[in-house]
């Protein structure tokens, strides 16, 4: 091999090398009518036990995620994200998830409780789709519980808040569930799934006694209120791309390393 060939070939990798995609961070928040896009759209709706096959989607409380027990009728809210952003962001390379937060915020509008309570956020299934304008406690779909109703997840909740519901007339507060590693498998899961969709429910951790709270929704008339998942994620260069390079490389090295030395005239 001449050495201006040498020379041409190893620019020419080294250019390659040198503009192949590095490892890049990246974070995507998805809340109806605001991000990724304006046109972005989520679902967020309430299913109650003692209107079991009434949808609450309409109404004076369309905008709100009713989660509790108040007296003997049980509350529970459902959540779903698209997060197709994430795969269209990586476009085809590897990539991985970092952590997941969703913030909710609460309000006050006649909740009742003894005290503080503890809120549960929890995977609703991947693949379970629902429709926000049509579901019901009856008609929710359904993971491997017996008893069938109220659309009953499985696995440990994602992620708690604890707090007392009695905000007080007129305050609302935002609450943070934060990042686990659960949380992360249910989003992996998700992108792998068939429609690329997270779905998630919120439930009291203890469905007795009075502790409901009220969350704002994806319908809320202020859009900073509506229900926020925050994925922060890796993109990784293809792999293909930074090994061939390197072969090349290394084999035209190993080729000017075998040559032989040239002789010089005495």
């Amino acid at each position: 091999m001449s050495r201006v060939f040498q020379w041409l070939a190893a620019a020419l990798v080294s250019s390659c090398l040198a503009h192949a995609p590095s490892v890049r961070a990246g974070s995507i928040t998805f809340q109806q009518g605001v991000s990724p896009t304006g046109l972005y759209n989520a679902g967020g709706v309430t299913i109650r036990s003692d209107q079991a096959t009434t949808n609450q989607n309409g109404g004076a409380q369309a905008d709100q995620i009713i989660v509790g027990r108040n007296g003997t009728p049980v509350l529970r809210g459902l959540l779903e994200f698209d997060l197709s952003a994430i795969e269209a962001a990586a476009d085809g390379h590897p990539y991985w998830i970092n952590s997941v937060s969703l913030t909710l915020v609460a309000f006050h509008a006649g909740n009742a409780a003894t005290g503080p309570a503890r809120y549960d956020l929890l995977h609703f299934g991947n693949n379970l789709d629902f429709d926000e304008a049509a579901v019901t406690w009856d008609n929710a779909p359904k993971n491997v519980m017996p008893n069938g109703s109220g659309g009953e997840t499985t696995g440990t909740p994602l992620a708690d808040v604890t707090y007392n519901p009695n905000l007080g007339t007129g305050v609302t507060a935002s609450k943070v569930f934060l990042d686990s590693a659960a949380f992360r498998a249910a989003v992996t899961g998700a992108l792998g799934g068939a429609d690329n969709t997270l779905r998630l429910m919120l439930k009291a951790n203890s469905e007795s006694g009075v502790n409901f709270t009220r969350f704002f929704s994806d319908d809320a008339a202020n859009l900073l209120f509506r229900p926020a998942l925050t994925v922060e994620f890796t993109v990784a260069p293809l792999p293909g791309v930074v090994a061939v390079g390197a072969v090349l490389l290394g084999g035209i090295g190993g080729r000017r390393i075998l040559r032989r030395p040239e002789r010089r005239p005495s």
